[in-house]
């Protein structure tokens, strides 16, 4: 049997509801067996089960995906049916930090979902190739949640740590390998580091870089600290207070959840005209920015930053200690407290 990724634009009801199925037949993928019921399986669970969500991004970009909530017990079993809040961290960055970067580049990103968000937003932005990585199951609704919005991503199916899997994605899409490596939420499993760390490095150009976005998990640390280095790579957490605050994440989100840059260490840190060389992007320490976030009064002041790849805008807003103390708040002249005292109200007069 013969599964058709995308949804053509005359049938694109089907994520609106209507229950139309009619399949664009311009990529076929060749399933069989227990893949093959798998694959519907996720299918018709987005189907019957999913909802659509408008997620928006900036102030100009609106995607409507079909997916399943985050609350769905469904999500326990197929994680990849879900947008986790890494995925929309990375989209805003990607957003803000990568448009001018993104016709220029050549794009993967890795454990995709079903959503993709980061990669529809660099389609959206115009980056000539987006391949988003996935089991086939999960890349056939992605593909279709990518045509439901008039953008365009190349989906592959790729087992991390197998040489043969990366090595048919390269000479597919990139035998030069890609410019940047994109993963949002991947690293919650330790025992799959390894392998995750060979296939970004097979998968990676020259010069490329990689951007995490994580959770604060202890094993995230472990991946940056032990797993990327093991294949030749470094990574550093980025400073993004500009893109929580286009967000408009609250404290608690700030304080659990960090993007990472990564390069090859053979490669050498990023170019002077690269703004992730720059050391006001690095971020401080965990200690340093959480305290930061949480004590004294903050004013958003714009900051010059180098432009380079296009990473940054300009002049990009970030955090800063006010110059002025936080002024007490006017004493409240309510008479309330003097119709509750115990005092005795002095005594009426002599007529």
């Amino acid at each position: 049997m013969a599964c058709w990724r995308g949804v053509c634009k005359a049938c694109r009801s089907r994520w609106q509801g209507q229950g139309h199925s009619h399949f664009d037949d311009n990529a076929p993928v060749e399933l069989s067996g227990r893949e093959e019921k798998t694959h519907i399986e996720l299918l018709e669970l987005c189907e019957q089960h999913g909802v659509d969500r408008l997620v928006q991004i900036g102030t100009s970009l609106e995607l409507r995906l079909r997916l399943l909530p985050l609350q769905s017990p469904l999500v326990v079993e197929r994680k990849g049916a879900a947008l986790w809040p890494c995925s929309e961290l990375l989209a805003h960055f990607v957003a803000r930090r990568l448009s001018a970067a993104c016709p220029c580049l050549s794009i993967l990103e890795l454990a995709c979902g079903v959503a993709a968000l980061p990669s529809l937003v660099a389609s959206s932005l115009g980056s000539g190739l987006v391949v988003v990585a996935d089991d086939a199951e999960v890349t056939t609704v992605t593909s279709m949640n990518a045509q439901a919005n008039d953008l365009h991503v190349f989906p592959v199916a790729l087992e991390w740590g197998d040489a043969a899997s990366a090595a048919d994605v390269i000479q597919a899409k990139k035998p030069s390998g890609f410019d940047l490596l994109l993963a949002a939420d991947v690293l919650y499993d330790a025992g799959r580091h390894k392998a995750l760390a060979k296939s970004l490095d097979s998968l990676a150009g020259r010069g490329a870089r990689a951007l995490f976005a994580e959770r604060r998990w202890l094993t995230a640390d472990a991946f940056f600290g032990e797993a990327l280095p093991a294949v030749g790579w470094t990574a550093r957490r980025l400073s993004i207070c500009d893109v929580f605050d286009a967000m408009g994440s609250t404290v608690g989100f700030r304080e659990s959840h960090d993007i990472w840059a990564c390069w090859r260490e053979a490669d050498g840190a990023p170019a002077p005209d690269c703004p992730m060389a720059g050391s006001a992007l690095w971020a401080k320490s965990r200690e340093e920015e959480d305290a930061s976030m949480r004590s004294g009064p903050k004013r958003v002041v714009e900051v010059p930053r180098l432009l380079g790849l296009g990473l940054l805008a300009a002049t990009a807003p970030v955090w800063q200690e006010a110059d002025e103390p936080r002024q007490a708040p006017p004493e409240d002249d309510s008479t309330d407290e003097d119709e509750d005292s115990d005092e005795e109200p002095p005594d009426a007069p002599p007529e």
